[in-house]
C-alpha cells in the first residue's frame, strides 16, 4: 500500500471526527425519548454539526489515488450518513404521530366532557 499523501492524512483525520460524531448520533436516537424536547434538540444541534464537516471534507485536495485509498471509508461516511438521515425522519414521524394522536385525543375528552354537561 503507498504511503498515504498529505491530503489523505487530513481527511483521515476528519473522518474520524465525523465518525465519532455519527457515533455520538447513533447513541443519542437510541435513548432520545419521545417526550424531551432536549433531547431533540441535542440531537438537531449534533445533525447540523455533522452536515457542516461533512461539507468541510478536503475533497478537492484528493487526487484520484487518494480517492482509490479512501474507498471504503467514504462508502462508510456515505452509509452511515443515509442511515442516520433515515432513523432522525423515522424517529422525527413518529414524534409527529404521538403529537397527533395526543391532540386527537385531547378533543376527544373535551367533547366527552362538554357531551357530560350537556
Amino acid at each position: 500500500m503507498p504511503q498515504p499523501s498529505p491530503a489523505t492524512l487530513e481527511w483521515l483525520q476528519e473522518f474520524s471526527e465525523i465518525e465519532r460524531l455519527q457515533q455520538a448520533i447513533f447513541t443519542a436516537l437510541k435513548t432520545t425519548s419521545n417526550e424531551e424536547r432536549d433531547d431533540e434538540a441535542t440531537l438537531t444541534g449534533l445533525v447540523k454539526q455533522q452536515d457542516s464537516l461533512i461539507r468541510k471534507l478536503p475533497f478537492g485536495k484528493l487526487s484520484a489515488e487518494d480517492v482509490e485509498q479512501l474507498k471504503d471509508n467514504i462508502a462508510l461516511l456515505k452509509q452511515n450518513h443515509e442511515a442516520l438521515t433515515e432513523a432522525i425522519s423515522n424517529q422525527r414521524q413518529a414524534l409527529l404521530d404521538q403529537a397527533s394522536h395526543s391532540k386527537k385525543a385531547g378533543r376527544s375528552i373535551k367533547a366527552y366532557r362538554q357531551a357530560q354537561d350537556l
